[in-house]
């Protein structure tokens, strides 16, 4: 089992900028182990992105969620004091429950087929765009 480190993570935009998630807190969920990072370089916590990663053994599965956050942030002055706040935020999500019978070379196909299926353009026009799919 790979030990807690530093998560880094490339955006879309079009030149990427690696974030780098840094773990902050680990707890204990019934079955598994919950991992949770934050990108430090915001510079309010309140409007930083957020990484979770669980997995838990179930009987005869295991169960990975990943989910990532991302807070959207809006300045307001009041009194002449200019604060950043978060006003909503987006999430994504994606779990895996896989047969413990399954082979490595399995398990991997199937991630990497839900990891392209998130940049089909089917995906990428609910999400990005808002539009519906008929």
């Amino acid at each position: 089992m790979p030990g807690i480190a530093n998560v880094v993570v490339n955006d879309g935009k079009t030149t990427p900028v690696a974030h780098t998630f840094t773990p902050t807190k680990r707890n204990f969920i019934p079955g598994g182990m919950a991992s949770n990072f934050r990108d430090l370089s915001a510079s309010n916590v309140d409007v930083a992105d957020t990484l979770v990663i669980q997995q838990s053994d179930m009987k005869n599965m295991r169960k990975v969620r990943v989910r990532l956050t991302r807070p959207r942030a809006v300045s307001e002055t009041v009194n002449g004091v200019t604060s950043v706040r978060k006003a909503d935020f987006a999430s994504v999500e994606v779990v895996a429950f896989v047969p413990n019978t399954w082979a490595t070379a399995d398990a991997k196909d199937m991630r990497v087929m839900m990891a392209n299926a998130l940049n089909n353009t089917l995906v990428v026009a609910g999400v990005d765009n808002g539009e519906q799919i008929l």
